[in-house]
């Protein structure tokens, strides 16, 4: 799953706009453009996507680093997963993965809010809470089938519960490995 921003740089003249993309399927960037919705934009890599997206995340209160979880969501993820049977550290975790604790995220693949859910799947994006109910209510049921070990929950929210039971863990597969490893870091940072 990805999660992606738009941002204006305070210190920018001007009008342009940079989206800062997380993903595990390509590398990190920044795309800079005159326009959110501008499709021709020039692609900065390596050090200097780096160093933008830094600069960008310190200057809008984007950095992702100051605290484990979605601490402005924590009271929401605490009723809700008391509703459904789910830790809340657990939706605190994956939403921080998955969207950067952004309910206005849109992904690559299309999926959007906290959870990068797709729209097809029926559920409602307007809200934080109901983002987090559809997840917890799909964790809930991931629950009963591959158990409550948070690892195979996340990996669950990844690959889909039919490849957890395939594997009988965590799939083989780099992308949810890697997903799971940073879900799992959230988690253990906010279960201390």
């Amino acid at each position: 799953m990805s999660w992606v921003t738009w941002t204006r740089p305070q210190a920018t003249a001007g009008r342009a706009y940079t989206l800062i993309t997380d993903d595990s399927f390509s590398k990190k960037g920044v795309l800079v453009s005159r326009s959110p919705l501008d499709t021709r934009f020039a692609v900065r890599t390596g050090a200097i996507a780096l160093a933008l997206a830094a600069a960008c995340a310190t200057q809008t209160g984007t950095a992702a680093a100051a605290s484990p979880g979605c601490p402005k969501y924590t009271s929401t993820f605490k009723s809700v997963g008391k509703t459904y049977g789910v830790s809340w550290q657990l939706l605190s975790a994956l939403a921080r993965v998955e969207s950067g604790c952004n309910p206005s995220a849109v992904g690559a693949a299309g999926g959007r809010g906290l959870f990068q859910q797709l729209p097809a799947a029926g559920v409602d994006l307007r809200t934080a809470t109901s983002q987090t109910k559809a997840a917890a209510k799909f964790l809930a049921g991931a629950k009963r089938q591959v158990g409550s070990r948070p690892e195979l929950l996340a990996a669950s929210m990844n690959a889909g519960v039919a490849a957890v039971k395939k594997y009988k863990g965590v799939p083989p597969y780099k992308e949810t490995q890697q997903y799971v490893k940073r879900v799992m870091a959230q988690y253990k940072a906010l279960t201390r």
